[in-house]
């Protein structure tokens, strides 16, 4: 039995993260049976100790406080020999713009070290955060990409590049900026006058309603959606509904600041442009070769967005291509890295 420790609660791209680590773990251990569990709730020490690993399933969850905020897991470590396997970590984005400042805490340094004595190497998502982990010495680690880019059904496929996009989904900004409901509005719009006749679906993933605070605060998530209906978007909550974001699989584009939004669109080899608001952003951008560094709070970002698209087009989407071609290449360490764990009878 593998024990699955996953971050889904509300944002819909932790769910999809999920759901791809999930579907993943079937295809290269079809045997064993899985078992999950959320990563926030500290675990049964007789349920840990049955399994025959712990697999911490993606997410942001290289934060400075790793264990026992983000992964609660058990207390004392060293006292449960259960090897845990982190795969397709990701560096919180905190504090954003400066991924050289960030350290762990004293007993998430102690964690991790203790995790990897017991295992070949954890799986981070991206170089930033190889980077961090590296620094912080606390054994082997390797970039294996984001579950979340590994849409199985869709491995060794092309790009679906429309000659005219005719269904477009927009993901707002999830951080609270001076200037940002201003910014957002100024993409909707351009994005109506660029693509009049399209359908246009404006996506909220980690929902609308109060219950789902986030960083940015309701009345801004409902104003933006306001506005976006009346400039004839559809708005979709997405929140709690993996089965949401199969509409990036039927978009001929996909535009805007949620990176599993732009995961999401690029593993159903749809073409994708991300607007990086922080270190997360930032962190997929660099590892799927992004050449436009386009950045939340940017002077004139709608004007920028609107170029990159010209250039893209005409291009019939190369960034989007190249960012393929990297998931493509990484696939074998990411299965590489899933074929450590022990192989159990069920």
């Amino acid at each position: 039995m593998l024990l699955v420790l996953h971050g889904a609660k509300v944002n819909a791209g932790d769910f999809l993260i999920r759901e791809r680590g999930l579907e993943i773990l079937r295809r290269l251990r079809p045997v064993q049976r899985l078992v999950i569990h959320p990563r926030w709730e500290p675990v049964d020490p007789d349920l840990f100790d049955s399994a025959d690993a712990v697999v911490l399933c993606g997410g942001p969850g290289l934060a400075r406080r790793f264990y026992p905020r983000v992964f609660a897991m058990v207390d004392d470590l060293d006292a449960h020999p259960t090897p845990v396997l982190p795969i397709a970590l990701g560096w919180s984005g905190i504090p954003a713009e400066y991924p050289e400042r960030f350290k762990f805490s004293r007993r998430s340094l102690a964690a991790l070290r203790a995790i990897h004595t017991r295992i070949g190497w954890s799986g981070v998502r991206d170089e930033l955060s190889l980077e961090i982990v590296r620094r912080a010495g606390v054994g082997e680690v390797r970039r294996t990409g984001c579950f979340a880019w590994y849409h199985l059904p869709s491995m060794g496929r092309p790009l679906h590049s429309a000659e005219r996009v005719r269904r477009l989904a927009f993901t707002p900004a999830a951080r609270r900026r001076p200037g940002g409901l201003r910014e957002v509005a100024s993409l909707l719009r351009r994005l109506r006058r660029r693509y009049p006749r399209a359908e246009r679906y404006c996506v909220f993933q980690r929902g609308l309603r109060a219950e789902f605070e986030t960083e940015t605060p309701t009345r801004e998530r409902l104003a933006t959606a306001a506005f976006a209906r009346g400039l004839g978007y559809r708005v979709v909550d997405a929140s709690r509904d993996v089965g949401a974001l199969k509409l990036y699989g039927q978009v001929d584009l996909h535009v805007g600041y949620r990176v599993h939004a732009h995961l999401g669109t690029l593993s159903r080899r749809r073409p994708s442009l991300l607007i990086a608001e922080d270190g997360r952003g930032r962190g997929q951008a660099v590892t799927l070769g992004d050449p436009h560094d386009l950045r939340a709070g940017a002077d004139a970002l709608a004007d920028a967005v609107d170029a990159v698209l010209d250039q893209e087009q005409k291009s019939r989407w190369a960034a989007s291509e190249r960012a393929i071609e990297e998931i493509e290449r990484t696939w074998p360490t990411m299965r590489e890295t899933v074929e450590q764990l022990p192989r159990g009878q069920g």
